[in-house]
């Protein structure tokens, strides 16, 4: 007798909130500490003893964080019906923000003209195909290469370009963290607080960048 076959359990609301917020912090966390390595010249200039451990050590650790924010944005755009991502939350936005009847009008606008902003960005596809060829599983061209007439022929396996700069790169995960701020503080933030998410953004972000220098400053 065959057994049947188990299907997936969807995740309740709650849970897809508490996961949203979860990718928040992570993301700021790597991405923060690329911005704060990149503003310290000391440790980037030509004339750094690039033999010192510790200099090595953290730069390993930016080229971590720095994939680690990409795979993370690459994530959050996904589209597969049950990925914790930006598409499946702009799908269920309003069971999302239940929790705050008292939401304004120009809030919901000024979200909605953010997620089509950075969703229709040409940043997007190209970090889509970097995060798969690069740190994911395609080490022959990605089918989101194949459909994009900018990249699809720009060298073989191994040696193929992306098209993006790596500050262009760490400014569209910037934008992404920034959304996705934008779209859990309804659920996260007081109330009061909602229409200031710019600014609680921008706080948030240069906290974690302030723990990250703590280190770097020892260095």
């Amino acid at each position: 007798m065959n057994a049947e076959k188990r299907l997936k359990d969807k995740p309740t609301t709650e849970q897809f909130r508490a996961r949203l917020e979860r990718e928040f912090y992570r993301l700021i966390n790597d991405l923060s500490f690329c911005y704060e390595l990149l503003e310290r010249r000391e440790l980037l200039a030509p004339e750094v003893d690039a033999e010192r451990a510790e200099v090595k050590s953290v730069h390993n650790l930016f080229k971590s964080c720095e994939e680690c924010a990409i795979s993370a944005t690459a994530r959050l755009w996904e589209t597969s019906s049950d990925a914790i991502s930006l598409p499946n939350a702009e799908n269920k936005i309003e069971e999302l923000w239940k929790t705050n009847p008292e939401l304004p009008p120009e809030f919901k606008a000024k979200q909605q003209a953010k997620y089509q902003s950075v969703s229709t960005s040409e940043t997007l596809s190209k970090l889509l195909i970097l995060r798969d060829e690069e740190f994911g599983h395609n080490i022959i061209d990605s089918g989101k290469r194949l459909h994009s007439d900018e990249l699809m022929n720009l060298g073989l396996a191994g040696r193929r370009e992306f098209g993006s700069t790596h500050g262009e790169l760490l400014t569209f995960c910037k934008e992404t963290a920034l959304l996705l701020f934008q779209t859990i503080s309804p659920f996260s933030e007081n109330p009061a607080l909602v229409e200031t998410y710019e600014v609680r953004f921008e706080i948030k972000f240069n906290a974690h960048r302030e723990y990250h220098a703590g280190l770097l400053k020892l260095l």
